[in-house]
């Protein structure tokens, strides 16, 4: 069960996530233009699902499977498929990357390069939480998908981290001005 709220005070999701990230594992896309096409930044925490392709092979939250990473995640995907009916950019979902080595693999193209770096060739993080600010609306959203805790929990953990940021600002503001 899914729960989204919205603050119009609140902390800028810098604030929030330099917080956050202190604590538990977190992701950060900031966007740094607040123009027309740099209208939200988000973090999202909480993982459930981590999925790191190797290329010969793959984990599921650290464990190696015997699986193929691809017919995995579409499967996974399939199963898992939720519509957005907000007007918010993510509200649940993955964050991750493909690496050209893993287009490369997909596409079946040899490199010339050999690997200079033992990463992931493709890393899928699938959050639970998501804290996206919108500098159109100035809100910022709070989403809980509910998948390592209850929603309500989630939003009463970020209801009181609000309370300590802003806390935060006025001490700091306070002691900016002695």
């Amino acid at each position: 069960m899914r729960c989204i709220k919205s603050m119009v005070k609140y902390p800028s999701s810098h604030e929030v996530f330099d917080y956050i990230r202190q604590k538990e594992e977190a992701v950060f896309l900031d966007s740094s233009d607040k123009g027309e096409l740099g209208r939200y930044s988000i973090i999202a925490c909480r993982p459930y699902l981590k999925l790191e392709d190797y290329g010969e092979y793959f984990t599921i939250n650290g464990e190696k499977s015997g699986q193929d990473f691809s017919a995995y995640v579409k499967q996974y995907l399939k199963e898992h498929e939720e519509e957005n009916e907000t007007n918010l950019p993510i509200v649940s979902g993955a964050v991750g990357y493909f690496s050209y080595d893993f287009g490369r693999r997909k596409e079946k193209v040899i490199s010339r390069h050999k690997k200079e770096l033992d990463i992931p060739e493709s890393v899928l993080y699938f959050y639970d939480i998501f804290i996206i600010e919108d500098f159109e609306e100035q809100k910022l959203y709070l989403v809980s998908n509910g998948n390592t805790q209850n929603p309500d929990e989630c939003v009463d953990y970020l209801m009181k981290l609000k309370s300590i940021l802003m806390n935060t600002k006025k001490q700091n503001l306070v002691n900016t001005t002695i």
